[in-house]
């Protein structure tokens, strides 16, 4: 069978079992604001994992690029019937791995920085948001909306994911986890599923 055929069943299949988790968790009552961001950043968490899947099984860019624009088509419409709690994260995050991809194609950045920005969002930012709100009491420096807790988990899960790649000196990995950090707290609108993915894929780039 065609691998990129067995990374779209692969692929399928990773996304519904993130889907499914989150849709048990969610129909625990009651339906908590923990709850429901636990539910979205398993989904967030899951579905970073796709690197593995890409890496191993896609070699037609075109395929990859096929999926994730599927996705992000998906998403854009479930978001729209979730009234007024959408979040756009969901779409955003596709588009940044395609432009993550679009960028390594064309000779900027490795593999190894697609992992290292692709697991580094999906992991950093999935974790940091919960360790917030369980443990988040003083708020980060002019932005009231994070916390310093959330926010020092952002920086050590990113620190971690970009030493486990290999792809910066250590010193190098201390200032992407800084830069991805400060992005993930700043960026407006929501486009952190953007800025920051790109800002890890890019340091990396620059700096391995």
């Amino acid at each position: 069978m065609n691998s990129n055929v067995v990374g779209l069943i692969y692929t399928t299949l990773l996304i519904g079992f993130c889907g499914g988790v989150a849709v048990l968790i969610k129909k625990r009552r009651p339906l908590t604001e923990f709850r429901r961001e636990i539910a979205r950043k398993f989904v967030h968490i899951g579905v970073s994992n796709w690197f593995f899947i890409y890496r191993e099984f896609f070699t037609s860019e075109a395929w990859a690029f096929g999926i994730l624009a599927f996705m992000a088509v998906v998403n854009y419409f479930v978001e729209l019937k979730t009234g007024s709690r959408r979040s756009w994260g969901t779409v955003y995050f596709p588009i940044s791995i395609m432009l993550m991809l679009f960028l390594k194609d064309s000779g900027f950045g490795s593999m190894d920085c697609l992992g290292a920005g692709l697991l580094g969002m999906g992991y950093a930012d999935g974790f940091s948001a919960p360790i917030g709100m369980m443990l988040g009491k003083r708020e980060f420096p002019f932005n009231k909306k994070k916390t310093v807790a959330g926010s020092a988990c952002m920086f050590a899960v990113t620190l971690l994911v970009v030493l486990l790649f290999r792809c910066v000196p250590v010193w190098g990995a201390v200032l992407v986890a800084i830069v991805a950090t400060v992005a993930e707290a700043y960026t407006p609108f929501g486009l952190d599923n953007i800025s920051v993915p790109l800002a890890i894929y890019a340091l990396c780039a620059v700096l391995g």
